[in-house]
Parts: structure tokens; C-alpha cells; sequence
């Protein structure tokens, strides 16, 4: 789909800005515009939407990152704690029990098909959807411009965290009341209705956790996002280890009570000192001394 549908986004804005008159005042001002292109397609400079489908070469304006940079960046990214604390709060406290979850589906329902156990992940589905449409993206938005016209039009990286408080009691009970579902052999309906809690906990974290760091970091993105996507992935690798043998000692009911514990009494103190004093972790630690490649031109 990204292939097919998604146009190139990769642009030298900072290149083309450059070269885009600006207005000034007095005589000198006027000469100055004078003397700058006023026409965008008078740069020549060849358009990204012009670039054949698969591109190989550099894309023109822009000051291309050297392969090791990815790396280099991703190691350098530990340096800023408000990245480092609300990506592992999110990812080792909070996310890994998806897949916890997912690993435990058969067992936990090993008297249906596998087929009727595929058709289960359907609660998962729905809960996630609805938050990505009803509560993640717009939701958040909407706070964050109301708090900002509040702040004299002053836009808060923290703003985007109020929604993390009931995303993380969302997941929490859903995770009890699925360990308690599966042990009392409730009937599976109640199990949807905890796969959608805690569905539509798990994706409006994604969603303030991705917006948190970007708002943290605009120039820095590219570089924040491959931080979260390898701890996600990471978490993601290691909890389907240990999950068997903790339920087959602890039963289902303790284990995810004890998931949905964690969940909420780890998070939640956490990013609420981040609401409070992220701001204040982001002046100590400094901006990053690199940019994505759209702002870093030739």
C-alpha cells in the first residue's frame, strides 16, 4: 500500500525555503528580493514527485546520513531520558503483555478450532480500532490545541500525555477481568469485552507514546521512532519466553491480575513525573546535534 499509494515525503524544505523571496522592508530589502528566485519551479532542482518508483540515487538538496548513522543515532538516543523513560514505561510495563496475551490465546481456549480461536483476536481488533478513530489521534489533538490556546498559543510536549492515565486503567482491566474469565470459564463474550479494553488501551498508549517523543524531538523524528520501534520489537521478542511457565505456576487468574498490577502502578507514577517535570529533563539534557535528512540540506 505505501508502495502503490503513498507519495515521496522526503524534501528538502530547508534547501527550498532558502531560496523563496522574503519579505523586507526599505530599498536594500527590495534589492535583496530582487535578487532571489521568486518562482518555486525556477530552482532547479529535480521534484521528489518526479523521482521514478524505485530510486536508488540520492535524493537531490538533501545531506544524506551515512549508513552507520542509523546505529550511531539510536545508541545516542539513550542521552535523552524523557525518550528513554516513556518508551520503556510503554514498552516493558505495558505493551509486552500483548503479547503475552496472544501467546496464551490457545491455551486459554484450547477446547475451540483453531479457527474459532482465530475469530477471538476479533475483540483485540475492534478495541484498537475504535481508539485509533474515537480517542488516539484526534482526541489527543483537540487536547492539546485547547491546553495551548490556554498556555498564550504555547504548545506542550506533555500535553499529549493526559490521555496515557486512562489508556493504562483501560488496559489494566482488561487484563483482569480476562484472567479472571478464562479460570471461571465465563462464557467468551466476556473475554471480547476484556480483549477490548484492553485493546483499546494498548493502541491509545501507542498513540501517546509516538506523539510524546516526536513533540519532544520534531527534528529528530526519524531518530526517536527507530528507538521505539526496536524496544517495541524487543519486548515483543522476550515476553512470549516467560509467560507459559509463570501461568502454569500462577494460573490465569494471578498472572494477568498481576499484568494489569504492573500495568497501571508502574506506568502511570512514571508518566505522571514526566507530565510534571519532563520539561525540565528535556532543558538538561539538550537538543540533539543531528536533524532528519528534510531539514538537513546541502
Amino acid at each position: 500500500l505505501e508502495f502503490f499509494f503513498m507519495p515521496e515525503t522526503l524534501y528538502p524544505r530547508t534547501y527550498m525555503l532558502a531560496r523563496m523571496p522574503v519579505e523586507i522592508s526599505g530599498e536594500a530589502g527590495l534589492e535583496k528580493v530582487a535578487d532571489q528566485k521568486k518562482d518555486p519551479a525556477a530552482v532547479e532542482l529535480s521534484r521528489t514527485s518526479k523521482l521514478t518508483a524505485l530510486n536508488f540515487r540520492p535524493v537531490p538538496g538533501l545531506r544524506h546520513p551515512k549508513a552507520w548513522d542509523s546505529l550511531v543515532r539510536f545508541v545516542l538516543t539513550f542521552k535523552y531520558a524523557v525518550v528513554v523513560v516513556m518508551v520503556s514505561v510503554y514498552c516493558f510495563a505495558w505493551y509486552w503483555w500483548l503479547l503475552c496475551v496472544i501467546t496464551m490465546i490457545p491455551a486459554a481456549y484450547v477446547q475451540y478450532s483453531p479457527q474459532i480461536q482465530g475469530l477471538l483476536f476479533v475483540g483485540l481488533l475492534l478495541g484498537t480500532l475504535c481508539s485509533e478513530v474515537l480517542a488516539s489521534g484526534t482526541l489527543s489533538d483537540t487536547i492539546v490545541t485547547k491546553l495551548a490556546k490556554k498556555n498564550n498559543g504555547v504548545r506542550l510536549a506533555e500535553t499529549r500525555l493526559w490521555l496515557a492515565y486512562p489508556a493504562a486503567l483501560l488496559s489494566a482491566v482488561g487484563l483482569v477481568i480476562w484472567g479472571i474469565s478464562i479460570d471461571q470459564e465465563y462464557h467468551w463474550m466476556v473475554g471480547q469485552v476484556a480483549f477490548f479494553l484492553f485493546g483499546a488501551g494498548i493502541q491509545m498508549g501507542n498513540t501517546v507514546t509516538t506523539s510524546y517523543v516526536v513533540d519532544c524531538y520534531p527534528l529528530q523524528s526519524m531518530s526517536v521512532i527507530t528507538f521505539y520501534a526496536v524496544l517495541l520489537n524487543f519486548s515483543a521478542f522476550a515476553s512470549p519466553f516467560f509467560i507459559a511457565p509463570w501461568q502454569a505456576q500462577s494460573g490465569f487468574t494471578w498472572t494477568f491480575a498481576a499484568q494489569g498490577i504492573i500495568t497501571f502502578f508502574a506506568s502511570v507514577p512514571v508518566i505522571g513525573i514526566l507530565h510534571r517535570w519532563g520539561g525540565s529533563f528535556r532543558a538538561a539534557t539538550g537538543q540533539p546535534s543531528w536533524v532528519n535528512p528534510e531539514y538537513d540540506a546541502m
